[in-house]
């Protein structure tokens, strides 16, 4: 054997070697969240508690839409498949013709969450095209069509219907807007809710809730922002106006320039925190934030405060940490890596 043959097979073994163990090390990456979410907050019938714990459970049909939105990303189509069951079997009411999402599994639950429904919506039709399954599709289709007949008041969409009373409310919160699905509705008028967005603003904040009905915006708390609400907010902003919140973004950048954090909550008066407390869910819309608006230094920024918060702890409390923490940090991380290119 030639030692040129030599130096080449070696290369070529290497080149291998790394190449399997870079393919090994991403998959564990991604398994790493199914393996938590399966062991930690999945029962029997797999359906998602609120919570990792055993002791005043909650199962909601925020955290599939949240949970398909994730396996999604990662394209595990028999895992996300195994959650349109769970979805079919547990959460579906067919009345009058009409398919309707419970908001969680319990006892005289007759409600939906337009937010829910509108994510859940949004995992099915992607769903529907990535993994060619036109049952998806279809049921999205059902889904959206109930929403605009029994949720429409004047072209614009309102937080839940009530299937036995036969009656929604009149109103919405913006947190709740989904531009990826309400656009393609046939009932939305778009220029209703750019006009809805640009009046919401409270500089430097938001406005959270619109009576549709009585043409009003409402505060949820008269003292206090929470920044989960905020960044959901001003990411709907961007995506329906295509223009950056200006107020709200110099704001939020000085925040993190000035104190290296952002925190749960902020005095609307003085602007400064509310609450001693950072949170994980704050930071991970952070990243989805500057991602939407086209600023991947500050979305960088975010994401290493994120990799310091519970979700990412080496031993973490699950029993501490709410289900909807957990899936955004873990989905804009993989949306940081997706997007960074780097594991």
């Amino acid at each position: 054997m030639s030692r040129r043959f030599v130096v080449l097979f070696l290369a070529f073994f290497t080149i291998c070697i790394g190449g399997i163990g870079f393919f090994l090390f991403h998959h564990f990456k991604k398994s790493e969240v199914k393996s938590v979410v399966s062991s930690e907050y999945m029962n029997e019938q797999k359906w998602i508690k609120s919570y990792g714990k055993d002791q005043d459970i909650q199962y909601l049909s925020e955290s599939i839409g949240q949970y398909m939105t994730y396996l999604l990303l990662i394209e595990d189509h028999a895992e996300f498949n195994q959650q349109v069951d769970v979805l079919k079997k547990n959460y579906l009411v067919e009345k009058d013709g009409q398919v309707y999402i419970k908001w969680q599994l319990a006892e005289g639950t007759a409600t939906n969450a337009l937010v829910d429904d509108l994510r859940i919506i949004e995992a099915l039709s992607e769903g529907g095209e990535l993994f060619q399954e036109p049952s998806y599709s279809e049921l999205a289709a059902k889904l959206k069509k109930t929403i605009e007949l029994k949720q429409s008041i004047s072209g614009m969409m309102v937080d839940f219907y009530d299937w036995e009373l036969e009656k929604a409310t009149t109103t919405l919160h913006l947190s709740y807007l989904n531009h990826n699905v309400l656009q393609a509705f046939e009932s939305t008028k778009t220029d209703a809710y750019l006009h809805l967005l640009r009046g919401a603003v409270d500089s430097p904040f938001f406005y959270e809730i619109y009576d549709v009905e009585n043409k009003v915006y409402q505060a949820a708390d008269q003292k206090n922002v929470n920044m989960i609400d905020q960044l959901l907010i001003a990411i709907q902003y961007h995506k329906w106006t295509g223009k950056v919140p200006t107020e709200f973004d110099q704001w939020l950048k000085k925040e993190l320039d000035s104190k290296g954090k952002l925190f749960g909550a902020y005095q609307k008066g003085s602007l400064e925190p509310a609450v001693p407390y950072e949170s994980s869910a704050v930071y991970a819309l952070g990243v989805l934030y500057f991602f939407e608006t086209g600023d991947p230094s500050y979305a960088d920024v975010l994401h290493e405060l994120l990799l310091k918060q519970p979700p990412f702890e080496r031993d973490p409390d699950f029993k501490t940490i709410h289900f909807f923490d957990y899936m955004y940090s873990k989905t804009a991380d993989e949306l940081w890596k997706q997007r960074d290119g780097s594991y």
